[in-house]
């Protein structure tokens, strides 16, 4: 486990108190034969709901997470409603990770601190259950096309929803897409335009994906 330094969330200055968030890199990677990807969980402690000085604090609705990759900037890799992300990572890449945390209104906390480096490496050993995971969008920002990664678990139920859907940021569905249930890592490719084939403008939007009970987004930006 490794404790990262305190944060807080951007309140008005007179109420601004402290919330540590912590994070750790839990479990041994996992290698999906399927796709050559490896597979690593982050977890975090939830933000406090008490300040230093025992001052409530408002609890965190879900959690940004941003990534640093070997040769790319740092850029926000998903949002989830829970304290753990399955990053599917590319073998022989490094990567850097950090987390803030937002509230019901929008308030985020500043980022803990970075994880430690670390690289992802195909191993021979036998790979352990897959669980959810979802992202990165490749490239992000965009022109013309994007790929998104997600990963079905390996007992995920037959009934068990599994859906990915792009929504503009007034909340209206611009598309959806039909996903693979076969356990393992997939992508999917958005080409910029709508359920009937129509290009969408230029412009931020969510890509949202449901597995089971996992839940996670991330934001698209469609350049023009």
């Amino acid at each position: 486990m490794r404790t990262v330094a305190p944060s807080r969330f951007s309140l008005p200055r007179r109420i601004r108190r402290t919330a540590a968030i912590a994070m750790l890199i839990a479990g041994a990677f996992q290698t999906d034969p399927a796709m050559a990807a490896v597979v690593r969980t982050v977890h975090w402690n939830a933000s406090p709901l008490q300040g230093t000085q025992g001052e409530p604090l408002p609890p965190a609705t879900s959690y940004e997470i941003w990534i640093t990759e070997t040769g790319r900037a740092e850029a926000l890799a998903a949002t989830v409603a829970d304290t753990a992300y399955t990053l599917m990572a590319e073998p022989g890449v490094t990567y850097i990770l950090r987390v803030r945390g937002v509230s019901a209104l929008g308030l985020k906390s500043p980022f803990s601190a970075y994880s430690e480096p670390f690289q992802a490496l195909v191993t021979s050993s036998t790979p352990s259950m897959l669980t959810a995971g979802f992202g990165p969008a490749r490239p992000n920002p965009f022109n013309a096309r994007t790929t998104i990664a997600y990963l079905v678990p390996s007992d995920l139920p037959a009934t068990a929803p599994l859906d990915m859907q792009v929504f503009d940021l007034r909340g209206h569905r611009v598309r959806n897409f039909d996903l693979d249930r076969s356990p393992g890592s997939h992508e999917v490719n958005w080409n910029g335009q709508d359920d009937r084939g129509r290009s969408v403008p230029a412009g931020v939007y969510l890509a949202r994906y449901v597995c089971g009970s996992f839940q996670a987004s991330v934001k698209l930006t469609l350049v023009a």
